[in-house]
């Protein structure tokens, strides 16, 4: 099935049988041949084993084994069945799937069930096994659900995988089924190879993000293992020299870019973690049923209690790493956090450095209108000075006034002194009144001036910080 099939209405199924005294170490299977593209039209025949999809002819049939699994995938809703009602009534009575099936299909948290039915007139006698399991919807890493019937008196399997298993990871799980066929009358081992499938696609997926954490760490120049020292062949070495640090007082670094991509990774990580415990919890589910399905078994089963134990086996590598895929999560996150509070550091930085900058400029400008301030002090002090006996001097002077220049002779004054005073003080006054309103003028056109310097100062530090967050 091609990828771009993904989600279209295709089926695929795959059915393995095994024969000839399985508990005896003797196995006899045919795989390969029972799995292909299932069409909706032949989905009543495989259920009921007719025509090409009858079993192989064999006396001994009736002492065989075997697993039959459905895979449906899913459709673009992930809370939306694939199939019709009438198929899906088909499958789960043929299958005898557990009532809860198509809830846990449509689940979007992630959920895992297991339930047993005995038969009480016989000791307890295990009759058959139904396990349910959906992991959570992130389509990256997998979106499917598992609903299985184990028969334990003709230790036959029947599953259907709705959803989610892309065409790379069904092919190894067809691949892992045959690699395992030996287990095949466990009830477990199909979400066993599940499991392992699933792992793997965390780890693919948790590799990636910490690839784009580490370019992003190479991008701001911070955080790079190529900034440390090692140790090679016993002695202590420095790496490669790390490339510069981007220049911060050039605006160089996108701050803007950067932040959305570590938003971003916080998104991914908080989704990815919450994938990995509920992986945890799932390998110790799977675990427990294994134990369980043990006490059921007699004490002289030495084969079936074998498998088991090789289901376990299977499990202890992938749980493992699925514990350590956690500790490494929790690592990028504080990796991202550390780069979030650099960028908001840097950005603080940045406008620090324009705020001293623009404090340095309006220092330097109150010093020279200090200095201006000054001068025009000393000019109107002096002037005001020699201002009045200049005055002084230019009235006494004119020839309203007559000096003899004898010594008994006072200085006389005209009759016409009193036109000098009818043009001087209106004059005088008219000065007075001009300045006044010049002054008022002054005033209000410097208020409207400061106001335009302020607006004029925020819209400058908005563009500074513009060009510091798009640069």
């Amino acid at each position: 099935m091609a990828q771009n099939d993904i989600f279209q209405p295709k089926d695929e199924l795959a059915t393995a049988w095994s024969f000839d005294g399985l508990f005896q170490g003797k196995h006899k299977y045919d795989f390969c041949a029972q799995r292909r593209v299932l069409s909706r039209a032949c989905i009543p025949k495989w259920l009921r084993l007719q025509d090409v999809f009858a079993p192989p002819v064999t006396p001994d049939f009736t002492k065989g084994s075997g697993i039959r699994i459905l895979c449906i995938p899913s459709t673009i809703s992930p809370r939306v069945l694939n199939t019709d009602k009438e198929t899906w009534t088909a499958i789960s009575t043929a299958f005898n799937l557990h009532p809860a099936s198509l809830e846990v299909i449509l689940d979007n948290n992630g959920a895992f069930a297991a339930y047993y039915s005995k038969d009480r007139s016989a000791a307890n006698q295990l009759l058959q096994i139904h396990l349910l399991m959906k992991v959570p919807n992130y389509r990256v890493v997998g979106n499917f659900a598992i609903s299985l019937t184990y028969d334990h008196p003709s230790r036959m399997t029947t599953a259907v995988i709705h959803g989610g298993m892309l065409p790379d990871r069904w092919d190894r799980c067809v691949s892992l089924l045959r690699e395992n066929m030996h287990l095949c009358a466990h009830p477990t081992l199909l979400p066993a190879l599940v499991f392992i499938i699933y792992r793997s696609s965390i780890e693919q997926h948790r590799a990636a993000v910490d690839k784009t954490v580490l370019d992003t760490e190479n991008y701001t120049g911070y955080g790079s293992p190529r900034s440390f020292v090692h140790l090679h062949h016993g002695t202590v070495r420095q790496d490669d020299p790390p490339p510069p640090p981007p220049d911060v007082d050039g605006l160089t670094l996108n701050f803007e870019w950067v932040l959305k991509r570590l938003q971003s990774y916080q998104t991914v990580l908080s989704t990815l973690a919450n994938v990995v415990r509920f992986t945890q919890e799932w390998g110790q589910f799977i675990r427990k049923c294994t134990d369980e399905f043990d006490h059921f078994l007699p004490t002289d089963d030495a084969d079936a209690l074998s498998m088991s134990e090789d289901i376990l086996q299977l499990l202890e590598l992938p749980c493992s790493q699925v514990q350590t895929a956690h500790s490494q999560i929790q690592a990028l996150k504080e990796r991202v956090q550390s780069q979030a509070n650099l960028v908001f550091g840097l950005m603080s930085r940045e406008e620090n450095r324009i705020s001293r900058m623009m404090a340095e400029h309006s220092a330097g400008v109150a010093v020279v209108a200090k200095r201006d301030s000054s001068a025009m002090k000393t000019i109107a002090f002096l002037t005001m000075a020699f201002l009045p006996g200049t005055f002084v001097a230019t009235v006494l002077s004119t020839p309203f006034f007559q000096w003899s220049g004898e010594a008994d002779e006072p200085p006389v004054t005209t009759k016409y002194f009193w036109i000098y005073c009818v043009v001087a003080i209106p004059l005088t006054l008219s000065m007075l009144v001009g300045w006044r309103v010049w002054w008022k003028y002054e005033e209000k056109t410097s208020h409207s001036e400061i106001q335009l310097a302020k607006e004029g100062t925020i819209r400058h530090l908005n563009s500074v910080n513009r060009a510091v967050l798009t640069r």
